[in-house]
């Protein structure tokens, strides 16, 4: 399960602030699954070509303890907007996976491991 995506993107912070947005620069990211945060590898097999989804992701979903200086620091919890537009060498009427359930599995482990953070956050995970 490595195939190339397409994808336009917003990051926000879970106050809303922008800290980086492929639609403000005008050009999709094109990458291997394999090379996006853990926390997109286990959203974008759920995903199909023209689905859009909100993901918010602990630190050690995202950046971890490295952070994205200058933007994300050390621990930040980090949001996205994903708009899958493309799959490459995929089948557009398919998910990225083939083993859909299993991953589904692992990603609302990802979710319940956010809402462990509790705060003002932990509702975001119920509402993804």
């Amino acid at each position: 399960m490595n195939h190339d995506v397409k994808t336009h993107f917003t990051g926000k912070f879970p106050n809303g602030t922008v800290f980086d947005s492929s639609h403000e620069r005008g050009a999709m990211m094109q990458v291997p699954v394999s090379h996006t945060l853990k926390g997109w590898q286990k959203a974008l097999p759920l995903l199909k070509e023209g689905d859009v989804a909100d993901v918010c992701l602990t630190p050690e979903w995202a950046f971890g303890e490295a952070g994205a200086p200058p933007h994300v620091s050390a621990n930040q919890v980090v949001c996205y907007e994903i708009h899958l537009e493309q799959v490459l060498d995929g089948d557009q009427h398919h998910y990225i996976h083939p083993d859909y359930k299993e991953y589904a599995q692992q990603y609302q482990e990802m979710l319940e491991e956010y809402a462990k953070h509790g705060g003002e956050h932990a509702s975001l995970a119920t509402d993804l």
